[in-house]
């Protein structure tokens, strides 16, 4: 079998990122990369296996697998992370970070029944699988770090709110990752999370038990009942999944106080851009995976319609690449003053 050009190159590439993406993750999932990246030098299998309380045979032939895939190095003394692997693999305070991305991919291959149903016409599960609660945990670790450290800075005036104390509300919040990485940064803002899952409610509570201003509570955005109690909403990669998109922008409207601010973060396919651009080959590629979720991508100008179709401002863009964009736009005046959005 050649692999010198054309399509057998790609199949040939093809194979070898499948494993290039389970050998990161299993590295991950069981602290190997880790620890490489804590070590003072060479660390032997054994030495890891040891440390980690791992199987030294399993962990051996994870090195050897990882070496042959470029993902450590290898000398006379035993195995190392190149520096470079730290930033991207390691440290989620990163900008750069994009181990949980990684991890994402290897946990929706495990969920191939959702695949089944989906190419067989049948009934999407509305029960989530562990390993998609997971993936979605994993997935959103660059969101978050990316929101604090590159997104907020641009919204100088929304960072002086939260620092001053407001109210914030994370729609469909998951596990509570989002205000388990904000929330301590503004001890005097108050977060509300709300999702429809019990089981991520838990695992939220749990999470943020040590920060005092964070609440979550079980709910649905299709039924958000809330009226000008929140000077911020954060939707991070969910709006894909809901039905009654316009519904939910325009109760979210309702929801702010005036002047306050909605955050939209999705995973966006860009038609105006170069469909092999590696951060729309990487969401098009994906287009079956939000399929089998039951939702689709979303556009710009969709997203940005959406938004001032329920009469907020025109949203600021912001592009963090890899396919991920921040929409952030205001709510100027409330419901009985402003009402052409709601009633035309």
């Amino acid at each position: 079998m050649s692999r010198t050009s054309g399509y057998s190159r790609v199949v040939w590439e093809s194979l070898i990122g499948f494993w290039r993406v389970w050998v990161i993750h299993l590295g991950r999932r069981y602290g190997l990369i880790s620890a490489l990246s804590k070590a003072h030098g060479p660390l032997g299998g054994d030495e890891l296996a040891r440390s980690l309380n791992l199987n030294p045979q399993a962990v051996n032939a994870w090195l050897e697998s990882a070496y042959t895939l470029k993902i450590v190095g290898k000398t006379s003394g035993g195995y190392t992370l190149p520096k470079p692997l730290i930033t991207l693999l390691v440290d989620d305070g990163d900008p750069k970070f994009m181990g949980g991305l990684v991890s994402y991919y290897a946990l929706r291959s495990l969920d191939f029944d959702a695949f089944d149903a989906l190419f067989s016409g049948g009934m999407r599960s509305e029960t989530h699988s562990p390993h998609l609660g997971e993936a979605f945990i994993e997935g959103t670790r660059w969101d978050h770090t990316v929101f604090l450290k590159i997104v907020l800075p641009k919204i100088p005036t929304l960072r002086r709110t939260l620092k001053a104390g407001c109210r914030v509300l994370d729609l469909g919040c998951g596990s509570g990752g989002w205000i388990a990485k904000v929330a301590p940064n503004f001890p005097n803002s108050y977060f509300l999370g709300v999702d429809p899952d019990e089981h991520s409610m838990q695992e939220a509570r749990e999470k943020c038990r040590l920060i005092p201003n964070a609440e979550f509570m079980i709910g649905r955005a299709e039924h958000l009942d809330f009226k000008e109690e929140f000077d911020l909403i954060y939707l991070g990669e969910v709006l894909y999944i809901i039905g009654d998109r316009q519904g939910v922008i325009n109760a979210c409207y309702d929801a702010l106080k005036p002047k306050g601010y909605v955050v939209v973060c999705e995973a966006v396919c860009d038609p105006g851009r170069n469909t092999w651009k590696d951060e729309n080959t990487l969401v098009r590629g994906a287009l079956l995976d939000y399929m089998a979720q039951g939702g689709r991508t979303l556009g710009r100008r969709e997203i940005s319609r959406l938004l001032t179709g329920a009469g907020f401002t025109q949203p600021r863009e912001h592009n963090m690449h890899g396919g991920l964009w921040f929409f952030v736009s205001r709510k100027t005046r409330s419901k009985n003053v402003w009402t052409s959005a709601h009633h035309p």
